[in-house]
């Protein structure tokens, strides 16, 4: 079935990659109203998954389109970190405890890509739309004006596409970022991952991630239903992974008795850590294992892709409707390829960590851990603070060039920073949560009422309402605008901030407002009447 296409052979954006990134930038297309096609040269979707982890910060996002809460289910929450080294459990990180009260996902889930990605596919057939399968891209070819793609179909008759902008999601070897002369720097690294999907049966918890150390060292990652992912790192002319060698690996390394049975699945692959030095040439993009690729510890590749499309997406709105100039994109890169440095540089260090094979360092790190795992993770603080990166909750475009951080707001959240969620209630006494309002293409502008007297609030929002209406910036003054009221000022119109939580999490003591863009990342913030150009 062809993608939302104006006329035979032309569109305005055709996505190479039908995968995570891929599906999730068709669906924020399909919210913006961009025409598009997205293409696969499989024929047919994998039911096999690297990818395990679905985080927080990506659910979030894709309730722009429809309820992740159905996704979110179907996953096995995770209750902490078990660290086990030389056969005994050493330290154990709960969750519990944690304050992530300014979500509605409190917890990592391990999910595989597969269910994700059945969950996309199902969201985009409800807008008649799905993924072209068997078509390969054969050339590109890039001009001021857009881009020309020759593709093969799968009866092997020819197509040429004409486009305004390609998208490559198509992976670590990617053909769109070849062809676009982007170089992807890094390395690969010197091992093999082998992975096994099993049954386990030991006295240990199952709704922890485990990572075992001794002389080798292997990660388990509960699936539900007394299943098991195993991973462990191989070097070249050993022998081939296998059951039973899992077996034996698990024996040196877990304390217990145990059973492990039912092999779901074995494979192994080469593991690299490396990024693309620009997103964007022209009219050629790249998002996803197409822009960078890390090693799979914390679970971040899979999320960081499906964020890469929400952050491209809106913005590709924005460009087509000429309501931004085609420079605009390139803030795509200036604010997505720091994060994905981020995210390469702290996964590479703790891969080398639990995977580096001198027999020194190793000595080393098992005489040390017992004594610096429990001072790492100490106080709630350390502990929140490496849930959030791991859930991706903390992130933020605080350097980004079209976010305003001269807010004239005491608080802790600034423009760039992901707009921290929190419980609404109507005057019909439902309740909704705040991110559930930031749907549709356009940004979202909320207005506090702050905590004083409401002697001149309600003058103040309706100024507020008039300097919007008057702004040059459509995006302003596309906004949607809601009002949000304080325990004390509420007056069953708008919407009741429960406990003023959402108040103090974003310092409106006195009335404010924040703009939130579609990707639900705070572009401004400030107090009223105030209001610099944006």
């Amino acid at each position: 079935m062809a993608s939302l296409s104006t006329a035979a052979n032309t569109t305005e954006v055709l996505i190479i990659g039908g995968g995570p990134t891929g599906l999730t930038l068709a669906l924020e297309l399909s919210v913006q109203k961009v025409p598009f096609r997205i293409i696969d040269k499989a024929t047919v979707r994998s039911d096999k998954s690297r990818a395990l982890s679905c985080q927080p910060r990506s659910l979030e996002l894709l309730m722009r389109y429809g309820d992740s809460r159905e996704l979110a289910a179907r996953g096995n929450a995770i209750k902490g970190l078990q660290y086990i080294l030389n056969k005994k459990v050493v330290s154990t990180v709960e969750t519990d405890g944690i304050d992530l009260n300014d979500t509605e996902f409190r917890q990592p889930l391990i999910l595989s890509q597969h269910e994700t990605e059945t969950w996309l596919e199902v969201r985009l057939a409800e807008q008649g739309l799905a993924v072209e399968r068997g078509v390969t891209a054969t050339s590109i070819e890039q001009d001021v004006d857009g881009a020309t793609v020759r593709l093969t179909l799968p009866d092997g008759a020819c197509e040429t596409v004409r486009c305004q902008y390609c998208i490559g999601c198509d992976g670590a070897h990617s053909f769109v970022r070849k062809l676009a002369g982007l170089r992807f720097e890094g390395e690969r690294y010197a091992s093999e991952f082998a992975l096994c999907d099993a049954h386990v049966k030991w006295e240990h918890s199952l709704k922890h991630i485990t990572v075992c150390m001794g002389k080798r060292w292997m990660v388990l990652l509960p699936l539900g239903d007394g299943r098991v992912r195993m991973g462990m790192c191989t070097v070249k002319g050993e022998e081939q992974p296998s059951l039973e060698r899992f077996r034996r690996e698990f024996k040196r390394l877990v304390p217990g008795p145990f059973e492990l049975y039912g092999a779901e699945w074995l494979t192994t692959f080469r593991l690299h850590h490396r990024i693309a030095d620009e997103f964007r040439t022209e009219r050629l993009l790249v998002a996803g294992d197409a822009a960078h690729i890390h090693s799979p510890i914390g679970g971040q590749g899979m999320n960081t892709g499906i964020q890469d499309a929400v952050n491209l997406g809106w913005k590709l709105g924005c460009v087509v409707r000429g309501e931004k100039p085609d420079s605009f994109l390139d803030t795509y890169t200036q604010e997505r390829r720091p994060v994905g440095l981020k995210i390469l540089s702290t996964t590479d260090r703790m891969f080398n960590f639990l995977t580096g094979t001198n027999w020194l360092f190793v000595a080393m790190r098992n005489l040390l851990m017992p004594w610096v795992l429990p001072r790492v993770y100490d106080t709630r603080e350390k502990r929140e603070k490496m849930f959030r990166f791991m859930m991706e909750l903390g992130l933020n475009y605080r350097r980004s060039p079209i976010v305003d951080n001269t807010n004239g707001v005491g608080a802790s959240i600034q423009a760039g920073d992901r707009a921290p969620d929190g419980r609404l209630q109507g005057a019909d006494g439902t309740d909704k949560q705040l991110q559930q309002l930031f749907r549709g293409p356009n940004h979202h502008i909320v207005v506090f009422s702050g905590l004083g007297p409401g002697r001149d609030v309600k003058e103040q929002i309706h100024d507020f309402r008039r300097i919007v209406s008057m702004k040059q910036d459509m995006l302003w003054r596309k906004a949607e605008i809601h009002n949000i009221w304080s325990e004390e000022l509420f007056a069953n119109s708008g919407r009741l901030d429960v406990m003023n939580a959402l108040h103090f999490r974003y310092g409106m003591t006195e009335a404010g407002f924040i703009l939130v863009r579609p990707d639900g990342y705070v572009a401004q913030i400030g107090v009223l009447p105030y209001l610099p150009p944006y």
